[in-house]
């Protein structure tokens, strides 16, 4: 009975990764505290392989327990954060019970860990570019208005909308929806699977795709552009050439025939009177270096740099300024835990890289593990360079798909390791 209620609740989290914040984290923490208390109760019937990821002498544990630490000392100095924030500061770390107990469950699983739970996020997420889509041509909100932040004037009295999805945020659908198409594409290329299925995932990663292009989302489409072709690259060095060429062509063609997509394209290294997001940009990267410069061990409160902001854009930039997060992962963490911060984080990240990278080379041809392998190391690649000029890893929708993506890369290592003991969940 309780693996059923495991498994529904599995599901729901995976559903509502497309569908709805609440949900995630709803039925993602539930999902955590159900399998931590079973741990609790059950030690000697279910080894939960959640106290070492068997990482040989790599300990990412002490990575995630010092980064905690030292998120709590940067809690505590920050200088004049309410306490409500202090506390939701350490709070931001619940992303890590989350993906043990993510971990645990598909590896106990026997069916988790398979291609039907990536399906499920496949078909979701069609559904949510379809009525991206529908917000990006014909302004339909239905419980949700269409992100209306490219002014008509601009572009020549343009009217373009920005797909969202069922998100609040255009951003943050095409930060997720880019993930998820990386893991489409690279199940095409390298599971071997019936044609019919091929066929349906090769039309799916170009539905999500396009519902990529509907964001009008910069960033992620560059991102999309180098986590296709290195997945591509490293299916067939010849494919990924080839891929590359074929996405040149056809966002050339795309500009040619599309104004807003080449204006938007264009808008990359001059925008146009009116737009001043990259200007923001430049002057919030400013703003959260200078935070960096006065707290630079500890930070200002990890993903609180937004609360300083307005302070600090007197201070260093003389105006009000754009108050926001940082738009770039790296000053993100650099301003809000400090130096030794961001040295972990950027730890954690290299090593799930690393151990993908393994999960990839070291898996047959053809198989499951090495195919979705491929596809994390896609969404890596898509999510990191993304949070280039966003704050990818510090919005919670991106953070969800991406410790979900590692969390079955990690299982699926896991699983093939003969040290490993195979258990259940009891029931």
């Amino acid at each position: 009975m309780f693996k059923r209620v495991l498994s529904v609740i599995f599901i729901l989290y995976c559903v509502s990764l497309a569908t709805s914040m609440a949900g995630m984290e709803t039925f993602g923490y539930t999902f955590a505290t159900l399998i931590f208390g079973h741990w609790l109760v059950y030690r000697n019937k279910f080894e939960l392989r959640v106290r070492t990821m068997h990482s040989g002498k790599a300990k990412i544990e002490w990575a995630f327990l010092l980064l905690l630490v030292i998120v709590i000392i940067g809690a505590v100095t920050s200088p004049h954060l309410p306490l409500r924030f202090r506390i939701d500061v350490v709070g931001q770390q619940r992303w890590i019970p989350l993906f043990y107990a993510l971990v645990a469950f598909l590896i106990a699983s026997p069916t988790a860990a398979s291609i039907d739970t990536l399906w499920i996020l496949f078909i979701c997420y069609a559904v949510a570019v379809l009525f991206g889509i529908g917000q990006a041509l014909f302004n339909i909100g239905f419980f949700f208005r269409p992100a209306y932040d490219i002014p008509p004037d601009v572009y020549g009295h343009l009217v373009t909308w920005r797909a969202r999805g069922f998100f609040s945020n255009c951003m943050s659908f095409a930060y997720c929806l880019g993930q998820i198409a990386c893991y489409a594409y690279a199940l095409f290329l390298a599971a071997k699977l019936p044609k019919k299925s091929r066929n349906w995932l090769f039309a799916i990663f170009i539905w999500l795709a396009v519902g990529l292009i509907f964001t009008f989302t910069r960033g992620a489409w560059l991102g999309a552009i180098l986590g296709f072709v290195a997945i591509a690259f490293f299916h067939r060095k010849k494919l990924g050439v080839q891929v590359a060429a074929g996405i040149f062509v056809f966002i050339t063609v795309l500009a040619i025939f599309s104004s807003g997509i080449r204006m938007r394209l264009e808008s990359i290294l001059h925008e146009p009177k009116g737009q001043v997001s990259v200007a923001q940009r430049y002057e919030v990267w400013h703003v959260n270096w200078r935070m960096f410069e006065d707290h630079p061990w500890f930070g200002v409160g990890y993903g609180y740099n937004y609360y300083y902001t307005p302070e600090y854009n007197l201070k260093v930039l003389g105006h009000p300024g754009f108050s926001g997060n940082a738009h770039n992962n790296v000053l993100e963490v650099l301003a809000g835990s400090g130096v030794f911060g961001f040295l972990l984080w950027l730890s954690i990240c290299i090593y799930f890289f690393w151990r993908t990278w393994r999960l990839f080379v070291e898996s047959a041809p053809g198989t499951f593990e090495r195919a979705v392998a491929l596809g994390s190391l896609g969404a890596q690649i898509f999510f990191h360079f993304g949070g280039l000029t966003q704050a990818t890893f510090f919005d919670a929708k991106n953070v969800h798909v991406l410790i979900l993506g590692w969390a079955f890369v990690i299982a699926l290592d896991a699983k093939r390791l003969p040290s490993i003991p195979q258990r259940g969940i009891a029931k």
